[in-house]
């Protein structure tokens, strides 16, 4: 039987979550070593997740769509 591949993962393990925060295991990349980063979770008075803050040092920039740029005076 052939096993289904969603979106390239077979069978690995992509986070481990608890009540506060998420580990998630960032494969080795060209020299960078392969490494875990953390994800916290800040909620509200329900319980809601508001806010999530990440350790991960990613310095891609993020370009807004057209509509919501700010025009500068």
């Amino acid at each position: 039987m052939a096993r289904k591949v969603v979106l390239g993962y077979t069978d690995k393990l992509q986070f481990l979550g608890n009540e506060e925060c998420r580990t998630r295991y960032m494969a080795a990349e060209g020299t960078n070593p392969a490494r875990l980063e953390y994800d916290y979770m800040i909620k509200d008075h329900l319980g809601n997740v508001r806010v999530l803050i990440t350790e991960e040092q990613n310095q891609t920039p993020i370009r807004l769509p057209r509509w919501k740029r700010l025009k500068r005076l």
